[in-house]
């Protein structure tokens, strides 16, 4: 391996990895279809930078042990033990779609943000997300309509103790649903 390379790791961003190893971007779409977005200059500028292989992964529907053990064979590292731990990760996060939370229906749709048309702006849609969500009054929520789950948005509202839901629509396109926490602004 080149050392001035970084090791191929749940944790590293797409944007670290396409950066370091650019051969690698076939690779990835050979591996899920979902990884042709990469190519679109845009959303390789916003959403690779803070998506990692992790969160990667649970987008694309492949396992976490598979694409980094691929990615990493294709550019000759050896194994790397810091996988499995983070596939319980992934898995929790896949978790969050499996019910529908009442305050989703109930809630009073405030707005619904589109990330293509944003992303098609050069916005990213966190910036916006978070400065409206921090204004919703009770009772209400946001929308984000997208043809990729968000993961690191979806993982940052709810490290700031907001309430989100991940709705998946088929065809590859997603809803998500975000109100105000109880540890939000008031």
């Amino acid at each position: 391996m080149n050392a001035t390379k970084p090791a191929i790791t749940p944790r590293l961003t797409v944007a670290e990895l396409l950066n370091a190893y650019p051969e690698l971007e076939d690779v990835l779409v050979r591996l899920a279809k979902p990884f042709e977005k990469l190519r679109h200059p845009v959303l390789r500028k916003t959403v690779a930078r803070f998506t990692t292989l992790e969160q990667a992964a649970g987008v694309a529907g492949v396992p976490l042990p598979e694409l980094v053990r691929t990615l990493r064979e294709a550019v000759g590292q050896g194994p790397d033990a810091s996988v499995e731990p983070a596939a319980a990760e992934t898995q929790d996060s896949r978790e969050r779609v499996s019910s529908r939370p009442a305050w989703v229906s109930d809630a009073d749709i405030a707005a619904v943000l589109n990330a293509e048309e944003m992303l098609g702006k050069g916005e990213h849609p966190v910036g916006t997300v978070l400065a409206l969500l921090g204004k919703l009054p009770e009772g209400q929520a946001l929308c984000l309509e997208s043809g990729f789950a968000p993961e690191p948005l979806i993982e940052l509202v709810g490290r700031q103790g907001h309430d989100v839901y991940l709705e998946p629509l088929g065809a590859g396109r997603f809803r998500t649903y975000m109100r105000r926490g109880d540890s939000g602004p008031a």
